[in-house]
């Protein structure tokens, strides 16, 4: 986990991963009160980190349920935070 980690952190672009999904609508029309500063909208190295540990474990969790002899994680770690996953995929057409 540690190399996946660090290739994401060492990334050019892991300073743009969006905490939340860009399609989700969070804002508040009614809000009086006058805020001094916006949130950030990007999601911090930790989060990143944290996330990725995360959705490896429940592709080795996956793993150690499944009765298949021959399969990969494959993980997606894109720009939104949300939308990073790892799944547990059986190989087809492996010589047993």
């Amino acid at each position: 986990m540690s190399t996946i980690q660090n290739d994401f952190n060492s990334s050019s672009t892991v300073g743009y991963v969006m905490a939340k999904a860009a399609n989700s609508n969070n804002t508040s029309s009614n809000t009086t009160q006058a805020t001094t500063a916006l949130p950030s909208p990007f999601a911090s190295s930790k989060e990143i980190s944290q996330r990725i540990v995360d959705e490896i474990q429940k592709g080795i969790e996956a793993a150690e349920h499944s009765d298949e002899m021959y399969a990969e994680i494959r993980c997606h770690f894109g720009m939104e935070l949300p939308r990073f996953e790892c799944r547990f995929v059986p190989l087809l057409d492996q010589v047993q």
